[in-house]
């Protein structure tokens, strides 16, 4: 896939050139999902800068107003988003439920033939299972494999989900075509989803977590929310917890971590975070 930087960060980049097998329906298309988050990531740090360049605001106030825009703009994008990727998951099981593979010879000779072709799988390496396995491979092997769960032929989940794939895109090559095609629609929604995720908090002061719990609220009171302070004020008491947003810039700046690890992504690094902020040694490496 390709990807493009945007603040120093890596984002898959959506393929439009395949768009029309996303184009679903009861909702936007994830084209318009994805354009809409990169174009609402900045809107709150333009209101920001307006405000300040103003000089007419408090610190508080233009903290507040910045995340009165985040409400307004940022929020909805990301309910959107969500909501395409939701759609199109649907969409992907949909399509799956009609493929149904072409039976297989059930005859005793044919049936032990393949069980044998399983058995001799299990016995080679995976990259000698895969070339087996692969587009160029014997269909025989591949049809073998996919009838039976993978401990039978002692391939890894992904390789028996290839030979699956194989077995049923000979059958339905259009519809294997739009799954694949769906899958970088939704990858490069997702990817988005990511960034908005790591820098909305330096942006705005809301973390991650409140970000997802808000883009759950329903439109309609976000809505009022975004377009009176005191109810926007309410909201984000009600869903961003500002003692874990000023722990989480206590943590980057006592480990010197950016705040998107400050926030805990990985397991191996949370134990230690943990440690500095109950100002006690982080464990022993194992």
């Amino acid at each position: 896939m390709k990807t493009k930087t945007i603040r120093n960060r890596q984002v898959v980049e959506f393929p439009v050139a395949v768009a029309h097998s996303c184009n679903l329906p009861g909702v936007h298309l994830p084209w318009g999902a994805y354009e809409a988050l990169l174009s609402a990531l900045d809107k709150p740090v333009a209101t920001r800068a307006k405000l300040e360049a103003a000089g007419r605001h408090t610190p508080a106030g233009v903290k507040a107003e910045t995340r009165r825009a985040a409400l307004r703009d940022l929020v909805p994008a990301v309910r959107r988003a969500q909501d395409a990727i939701a759609t199109a998951r649907a969409e992907q099981q949909s399509i799956r439920s009609k493929m149904v593979a072409k039976p297989l010879d059930d005859s005793p000779t044919a049936f032990l033939r393949r069980q044998e072709m399983r058995q001799h799988l299990k016995t080679l390496a995976p990259a000698a299972q895969a070339a087996l396995l692969s587009g160029l491979g014997n269909p025989e092997f591949v049809a073998a494999a996919a009838e039976m769960p993978p401990e039978l032929s002692g391939l890894s989940p992904a390789q028996h989900e290839r030979a699956v794939t194989l077995t049923l895109q000979a059958s339905f090559p259009a519809e294997v075509k739009q799954i694949q095609d769906i899958d970088e629609c939704i990858a490069a929604v997702d990817s988005a989803l990511r960034l908005i995720g790591l820098e909305t908090p330096a942006d705005t002061g809301i973390s991650r977590d409140a970000l997802e719990r808000l883009a759950a609220v329903q439109p309609n009171v976000l809505a009022e929310a975004a377009a009176d302070a005191d109810k926007a004020e309410e909201l984000l008491r009600q869903y961003v917890d500002p003692t874990r947003d000023d722990r989480v810039a206590r943590i980057a700046e006592e480990t010197g971590l950016p705040r998107s690890d400050a926030h805990g992504e990985r397991e191996e690094r949370r134990k230690a975070l943990r440690a500095v902020l109950a100002d006690t040694d982080p464990p022993a490496a194992a």
